[in-house]
């Protein structure tokens, strides 16, 4: 599969439109290029995700979906959703 772009004409000639070429890349392109990214600086990455930064960004988003799911859910299941939110945290982040 390949997507097509149209990119803008280098220069335009006298006498002719403004013609547009097109730009092809392939899906898989895409991808792999992607995957080599990551590849690359999968040690970068790893260290932004496990820094206090990206903690303190996941802990503020699992208390703000816990507190909505809280105002909707009946008062009883308070006690399940802070222990879903608890087991969560443990998945994400650095604590």
């Amino acid at each position: 599969m390949s997507v097509t772009w149209p990119v803008a004409s280098d220069a335009l000639v006298a006498g002719q439109s403004n013609k547009q070429k097109e730009t092809t890349v392939g899906i898989d392109d895409l991808v792999d290029k992607g995957k080599e990214f990551l590849e690359q600086n999968k040690d970068k990455i790893n260290d932004a995700l496990q820094s206090e930064q990206a903690e303190s960004m996941s802990d503020a988003a699992l208390d703000a979906g816990a507190n909505l799911v809280k105002k909707l859910a009946p008062d009883e299941h308070d006690t399940t959703i802070d222990a879903v939110r608890s087991n969560l945290d443990k998945s994400v982040g650095s604590e």
